[in-house]
Formats: C-alpha cells, structure tokens, sequence
C-alpha cells in the first residue's frame, strides 16, 4: 500500500488514473459492467475511438459460516478436531474480544487467536523490546491492530454436548459493514460421540522373533460380546512361511498398501473366503474405551492381519462393514546392502 500525506491527485504514480463511483450502492455479491464510451478525451486531446465493457463482481455481504470436521455430513462435530468461525471478510480482533464458546455445563473456550493477543498484551517490556523469534510470539501490541478472517476454537471437547457460539453486537468488517446474519447468533452446535476406532501404526512393520512379538492395534469404540462378557472384534490372519513364493509375499505386501493409500477401498475386505483362518480379538477394557491392544505371533514368516467392523463402517461409510489391514514381517534376521561402485555386498545377521 502506498502511503503519503498528499492529495490523491497530487500522487506521482497516480497520475493517470482516475476514480470513478456509482449514484448509488452496488448489491453484495451482484455482477456489474462499467462501460467506457468511444469519444471521450484525453488531456492531449487523443480520444476513445471503440466503446469498451470492464466486468467486476461486487464483495459477498459480510457474514460469518461456522464450520468444523465430521463423520458424515448429518453428524454432529467431531470431539477431536477443532472448531472456526470463518468471517466473509477480515474483522478487527478488537471487536471479538468476547467470542466464545460456552457448554451447557458452564465450560467455556475462548478462540486461539484472543488468546494470542492476551499472551502478547501481557508480555513483559522485556519480551516486547527483545527478538520475536526468541519470544516464539507474533507481537500484537493492541487488538485493534490486527485483522482476522477466521476464530479457532481448539479442541478436543467433551463427547456428546451442547454448545452455544456466542457473538458480540455490532461487528463489523474493515469496510464497516456489519453482519448479515448476525441474528443466527448465540448458535447451537453439538459434538458427535467419540467416533470408533481401529488403527494400526503402519501398513507394514517389521517385528523380532525372540522379542516376543506382537503388532499392537489402537481400539475405540468397536466391539462384540462373547460369553465371557470380554469386547472383541472379528478378523482373519494370514501367515507366509517358508513354503510360500517370493512373488506371493511381494504380491500381499502390495495389496495391503494399495488398500491403505485408496479410501475408497475401506468398504472391501482384502483377504476372500479361502484367504487365512478366523481369529479373535480381545477388548480388555470396555466398550468405548480407547486401549491399544497387541496380536501376538508365535512363528516366523509374513503376516496379514485385517479386521473388520461394521459400526466403524456406519460412522465413515455410512453403511456396510468397513475393513482395517496390516502387514507384519516375523523374523530374527536383518539383510544389508552396501553398493560400491564395481560390487556390492549383501549380509545377514541375527537381530538379537
């Protein structure tokens, strides 16, 4: 932006250019079309000779749109993840200073970006005076000195509960606008239930034979009951020994990280009905909560292990039974390879 203390028209770069308004105020959002007529002149007399159009489209209405992640378009938000305002245009943060986000229970949350400017308003001359990159701070030395387009609330919040956003009167934009839709506000929001949960580290690891080994799996939220009460999920295992082909292992292995790169295979079981045997996995702790459990493996070779949920399939698929698969390499060797530039060597040794 260029500053001077002149005229407008006394601006050296502005010398040819010329300001031009409507009789009356443009509709938000609206298209419209200045039309430059043939004849009009220049200061040295050369004039249009063709009549010319220039399209421009009007700003939006200032507004304000709450948004934040979830399972599925008809859910609630997810507890995990964060909540924003996003503003239509840039707003002073003096004039949010008392955005917030209260819970029934009387819990409240204030936006990441009031924090931040609390965090510097309160920053001793010391800091102030000092480096900013020492600080770790973005110095704002009053809230009406910095502009935001959106406000954060930071989660994770508590599962399953009511929230009210609540907005102060007469906020307006950098164009002294105010809200259009400022009388959707304090609005209502809830969060979703903490959403179910079957993940593995990785879509392939190596584990040590004599390490007793076990490839550890994080559960939330997906279960089955059995006679001894204990939560299990259902799922297959497959191991490679010995006598299988190299081309088989190399085959798995793709398979299992091509369903791990492409979503839209979440829905389709990896392994047929001939592939592996039924295993069962145990859920200690109960059935919502969040434990990570281990599947041990007595015996060296490759292993592909895949469960299969269908309430983790109803939150992400919105039906169906959605699949989760691993793969696991068991075994006490370790291969290395040196490249020279006329050989190379290639060695084994034992992992433990």
């Amino acid at each position: 932006m260029l500053k001077s203390k002149k005229p407008f028209s006394q601006i050296e770069e502005f010398q040819n250019f010329i300001v031009v308004r409507g009789v009356r105020r443009f509709i938000e959002g609206r298209r419209i079309t200045l039309h430059w007529p043939a004849g009009i002149l220049s200061k040295s007399g050369a004039s249009v000779q063709e009549p010319q159009s220039f399209d421009f489209k009007v700003l939006p209405a200032f507004s304000v749109n709450f948004s934040c992640e979830r399972a599925a378009p008809t859910r609630p938000c997810n507890p995990i993840l964060d909540m924003r305002l996003n503003f239509s245009n840039r707003v002073a943060l003096e004039l949010l200073k008392n955005v917030k986000l209260l819970s029934k229970k009387g819990a409240t949350w204030i936006p990441v970006e009031l924090k931040q400017g609390d965090q510097n308003k309160n920053a001793s001359e010391t800091i102030l005076n000092g480096s900013k990159a020492q600080a770790n701070l973005q110095i704002i030395s009053n809230f009406a000195d910095k502009q935001v387009n959106s406000l954060t609330f930071a989660g994770p919040f508590p599962e399953s509960t009511q929230f009210k956003i609540i907005l102060p009167k007469g906020i307006h934009d950098e164009l002294d606008r105010p809200l259009v839709n400022e009388n959707k506000y304090p609005l209502e929001v809830a969060t979703d239930e903490y959403s179910p949960l079957i993940k593995f580290a990785a879509p392939f690891g190596l584990l040590e034979l004599n390490a007793e080994p076990v490839l550890p799996v994080s559960l939330r939220n997906v279960e089955k009951q059995i006679p001894s009460n204990q939560k299990t999920i259902d799922g297959k295992t497959l191991s490679l020994n010995s006598n299988s082909s190299v081309k088989e292992v190399i085959d798995w292995y793709t398979r299992i990280n091509n369903k791990y790169d492409d979503y839209r295979l979440r829905g389709t079981p990896l392994m047929g009905l001939s592939d592996g045997q039924k295993v069962t996995i145990p859920k200690p702790m109960g059935e919502r909560d969040f434990e990570l459990v281990g599947i041990p493996f007595k015996n060296p070779g490759f292993y592909v292990v895949e469960l299969e949920s269908p309430k983790l399939g109803s939150f992400l698929l919105d039906a169906g039974t959605m699949y989760v698969a691993s793969g696991a390499l068991v075994t006490n060797l370790s291969v290395h390879f040196k490249k020279g530039r006329e050989s190379s060597l290639i060695w084994v040794t034992a992992l433990d």
